[in-house]
């Protein structure tokens, strides 16, 4: 029975009764042991004290890995004695309310050379809201966001959600919706990450070469291209490797289209020639284009959905250009549709008739011309996405909700530098309303500091009920720490 908290709340921590997770924070070999109740703060007593007992902890030193935004701590590092600590607090209004009547996150302790602590904490006035859902750990639902219709704002979240760290640094990332499997590609370690988010379970696949880019077929499986030249083809629903494919370039971008094909984008110097893959036969082709120089090295190439299309941007140049090729059959048309025009990164949509910019501009995909080979007309456009920041650094779209889910920073979208934090923003994908705006929780590096994180790429599951963030410290705490973070949407349906 749940207990209403006034004064010093006393926690009578036996190892007994908790659940250990060995996956959390592997880099520090430290095992999570995780309440499986919560605590709970009266509102009543903005200004109080957690006093934890944990026997084990003996006089061992202690610090505050991770706390809810609305709480402030007096201290957040120092040394249980004799197995307990007092932890006085003060709770911040985080300028939002919840459906509930109460917030929930996670607190994080570590012991240092012992273990990680959890313990899941509300605050609210339970005198009036005797009945509190059960919760899963993941922070209970913050708020609902709300669609406001008519007045257009939104509703900033903070959503202290699931957050599992792994080793390496993400070269890139790819989210299969029919299955809900989030896959990462990482180098140091070199590996495949598979995250099934239905179960939460994990596996990696350990890689001979370094991974570049990721790919998804229309058949199920992973293609994984390196920074030498190769690609592999893995099945996705047992990471079987069923093929390795030698090329004549390193892969920048791959792209699969019809007919097993794959359309590869070098990362070599002065290449301007495209790749294709039979991924059935190992044939390899390199397709030069008449205008070959709107066509470069490093080019970013996608697939337009039902549509027998390429788009493409460069990387290399300025403006980046937006390029149009025609794939009807099987190998590029020699003319490449090219509009002069500074896009830095594109995501087309699903329905196969616009695309994102990085600065939220959405367009219309434009018909493909042979005529149209150096066009400094425009091509029309949709509508605009309002941003936090300047730069979109990922875009992820949501059938089933027909929401976008865009990742902005103020860092350079193709940059590997990350000094600025990100926002989510949640839109809808015809209107282009602003439905909610997530924040991604910060890290307690320390007693002195608090990280803030920078989303390099956001995936909804099919249900569009989870939003998943792959996030990293901004780089002026010099950590290259990697984490997904799980927010919950529910309050979206």
């Amino acid at each position: 029975m749940y207990k209403i908290l006034r004064n010093l709340i006393f926690m009578g921590l036996a190892l007994a009764t908790l659940s250990c997770n060995d996956d959390f924070l592997k880099q520090n070999e430290l095992p999570l042991y995780a309440f499986p109740d919560p605590l709970m703060l009266s509102a009543d007593q903005p200004v109080s004290a957690i006093t934890l007992t944990i026997p084990d902890a003996g006089n061992q030193a202690f610090y505050i890995q991770s706390q809810p935004k609305w709480l402030a701590f007096d201290q957040l590092q120092g040394s249980f004695r004799d197995g307990s600590v007092s932890l006085p607090y003060r709770f911040i209004d985080p300028g939002y309310q919840t459906v509930e009547g109460y917030y929930a996150a996670p607190l994080i302790l570590c012991i240092k050379e012992k273990a990680y602590y959890q313990l899941d904490i509300w605050y609210g006035n339970f005198d009036t809201n005797p009945s509190v859902p059960d919760t899963t750990g993941n922070g209970g639902d913050p708020g609902n966001g709300g669609e406001n219709p008519g007045n257009g704002e939104d509703s900033t979240i903070v959503n202290q959600g699931k957050t599992f760290y792994f080793d390496g640094t993400v070269v890139d990332a790819v989210y299969h919706k029919p299955s809900d499997r989030l896959v990462i590609a990482t180098k140091n370690p070199d590996q495949l990450l598979v995250y099934n988010t239905r179960d939460e379970s994990q596996s990696v696949v350990a890689l001979s070469k370094v991974p570049n880019c990721l790919e998804l077929t229309q058949d199920d499986q992973l293609l994984v291209g390196y920074t030498v030249a190769f690609v592999s083809a893995f099945q996705l629903d047992n990471m079987e490797l069923l093929q390795t494919y030698t090329l004549d370039c390193i892969p920048f971008d791959l792209a699969h289209g019809d007919n097993d094909l794959c359309y590869v984008s070098p990362g070599g110097e002065n290449d301007k020639s495209m790749r294709v893959l039979n991924l059935k036969t190992a044939e390899l082709i390199s397709k030069e284009f008449a205008f070959y120089h709107h066509f470069d090295e490093q080019t970013i190439i996608k697939k337009v959905k039902g549509e027998p299309r390429l788009l493409a941007t460069r990387t290399r140049v300025s403006p980046s250009g937006l390029l149009l090729f025609d794939i009807s059959e099987g190998i590029p048309n020699d003319t490449i549709s090219y509009w002069h025009e500074g896009l830095i990164n594109i995501w087309p949509t699903n329905d196969g008739k616009r695309f994102i910019d990085y600065r939220g501009n959405v367009f219309f995909i434009p018909e493909y011309n042979t005529q149209v080979t150096n066009s400094i007309d425009g091509f029309n456009q949709y509508g605009t996405i309002e941003l936090a920041y300047a730069n979109v650094s990922h875009v992820d779209e949501n059938d089933a909700t027909k929401r976008f889910f865009v990742a902005t920073s103020d860092t350079w979208p193709t940059s590997s530098d990350y000094y600025h934090p990100s926002v989510i923003h949640v839109f809808d994908s015809e209107g282009l309303g602003l439905k909610r705006t997530l924040e991604p929780s910060t890290s307690v590096l320390n007693a002195q500091q608090t990280g803030q994180h920078f989303v390099g790429y956001v995936f909804s599951n099919q249900a569009g009920d989870k939003l998943f963030a792959i996030r990293r410290l901004t780089e002026e705490w010099q950590h290259t720490q990697w984490s997904v973070e799980e927010f919950n949407l529910d309050e979206e349906k």
